[in-house]
């Protein structure tokens, strides 16, 4: 085995990341089948792991976090997708707003 000061990347430090302050849990969601992980997880909140350990995010929206990140990639496509049109039209707006004239604010 290569030594940690063998394996790291000059000029960075991955100390203050969620991953190494969780002790570098494994993201045991990858691992599984993708029909499991819902139950699996809700398994393991019921023996009080926190949720979200093992995951790259820390909350979702639709689901339980380790579900979204174990899905089918096209459906993560499509999500992102959404996501990006969303944010396009929040950009829109924002940008509408600020060209708007004070007494229209």
């Amino acid at each position: 085995l290569m030594s940690s000061a063998a394996r790291a990347v000059p000029g960075l430090t991955l100390a203050g990341e969620r991953c190494c302050k969780e002790g570098r849990p494994v993201a045991w969601h990858l691992a599984v089948k993708p029909a499991n992980v819902g139950q699996f997880e809700r398994d393991l909140q019921a023996l009080e792991v926190a949720s979200c350990v093992g995951c790259f995010t820390w909350y979702a929206s639709g689901g339980t976090p380790a579900e979204l990140e174990a899905a089918d990639p096209a459906r993560l496509l499509e999500h992102s997708k959404r996501l990006d049109a969303e944010q396009g039209n929040l950009s829109i707006a924002l940008c509408d707003l600020c060209d708007a004239p004070a007494s229209e604010m």
